[in-house]
C-alpha cells in the first residue's frame, strides 16, 4: 500500500478526478487506474478510477445511463472466481429497464451524437463485493463490443482458502488445436461454422468464458482449467456460442434485438468480443 493512499467513499463518483486516466487523442476507449486506497471506515481497498468515450449510438440506447450498462469484471487469477457489477449507484432504476433497446435513426437532417465521454470513480472492493481476504485480480470495463485494458490488482487482506487445481466440468467440448489456432493473440475467440471456437495455452490455469445479455444487461460465466499440452501445446473448445448460457435472462426478450457477447479469459488476458444474435 501506498505510504500516505487516498480515501474512497461507498458510493461512486461521476466526475473526473485526480487519478482518471488520460483518453487518447482521437478514438473511442474505456480506460482505467487503479490506485491503493482505504475506505470509508479505514480499511484497506482499491479506487477504480474510469474514463470512457464510447460511440454515440450507446448514448442512443442508454442515454446519460452508460455506467449502469458496463461492466466491471474483476477474476480471482488464481481460483478463477468471476466478480462483477454495474458502476451504478444501489438505488437506481436498473439499466434494463431504462434503455432503448432499438433506437430509430435520425431522420435526415437532425444533428446526431458522434460520440459520448463519462467519468466515474469508485471502492472496488464494496463496488464488486470482493472477499476481505487477499487475493490478486484481474480487473477490466465490459460495455457491449467494447473491452478496457486487463489491469492487476492485489488486494491486501487476512489468507483466504487454499487454491485447488480442481478441473472442473463444463458444457465446453475439447478439440484438437489446428495450425490456424497459433496466428491469433491468446486467449481467441471467433466463429467455426455454426459454432464459437476458443483458444487458450494449455495448462495456463483457470479460464473463463463470459456472456453478457444486451437487453437483461445479466452475466453469466463458465470456468475450468487448462489441461496438460498436446501437440502444439494449444488447448481449443467450440460451443454453441447462443445455446451455451441458455435460460432466463440470455437472448429472450420478448422482442428484437435479441442479442448477447461473449469473450474468454486466461492467463490475466481476454479475448476479442463475439457478438451473438438469437437463432
Amino acid at each position: 500500500m501506498a505510504t500516505n493512499p487516498i480515501r474512497v467513499g461507498r458510493e461512486p463518483v461521476y466526475d473526473v478526478a485526480e487519478f482518471s486516466p488520460a483518453l487518447p487523442d482521437s478514438g473511442f476507449a474505456l480506460a482505467l487506474a487503479i490506485v491503493p486506497a482505504l475506505s470509508e471506515t479505514g480499511e484497506p481497498t482499491a479506487a477504480l478510477f474510469a474514463s470512457c468515450r464510447t460511440p454515440g449510438r450507446y448514448a442512443d440506447v442508454y442515454g446519460g445511463r452508460q455506467p449502469g450498462a458496463l461492466r466491471i469484471v474483476a477474476i480471482d487469477r488464481g481460483r478463477g472466481s468471476v466478480f462483477e457489477n454495474s458502476a451504478d449507484a444501489g438505488h437506481v432504476n436498473p439499466i434494463s429497464r431504462a434503455m432503448n433497446p432499438d433506437p430509430k435513426p435520425a431522420a435526415p437532417g437532425i444533428a446526431t451524437v458522434e460520440s459520448t465521454e463519462f467519468y466515474f470513480s469508485l471502492d472496488l472492493r464494496v463496488q464488486l463485493g470482493l472477499p476481505a481476504f487477499a487475493a490478486n485480480y484481474a480487473v477490466f470495463l465490459w460495455l457491449d463490443e467494447m473491452t478496457s485494458a486487463v489491469l492487476p490488482v492485489e488486494l491486501p487482506g487476512p489468507a483466504g482458502p487454499q487454491v485447488t487445481s480442481e478441473v472442473r466440468q463444463t458444457p465446453l467440448r475439447r478439440v484438437p488445436s489446428e495450425p490456424a489456432d497459433l496466428g491469433p493473440p491468446l486467449p481467441a475467440l471467433g466463429r467455426k461454422d455454426r459454432n464459437a471456437r476458443g483458444v487458450i495455452l494449455a495448462a495456463s490455469g483457470p479460464f473463463v468464458l463470459l456472456g453478457l445479455d444486451y437487453r437483461s444487461r445479466q452475466m453469466r460465466t463458465l470456468r475450468g482449467n487448462a489441461g496438460e499440452p498436446h501437440g502444439n501445446a494449444l488447448e481449443a473448445i467450440e460451443f454453441d456460442p447462443a445455446g451455451i448460457f441458455a435460460g432466463p435472462g440470455w437472448l429472450d426478450a420478448p422482442g428484437p434485438p435479441r442479442k448477447g457477447f461473449e469473450l474468454l479469459y486466461s492467463q490475466a488476458a481476454i479475448s476479442e468480443v463475439l457478438v451473438v444474435q438469437s437463432v
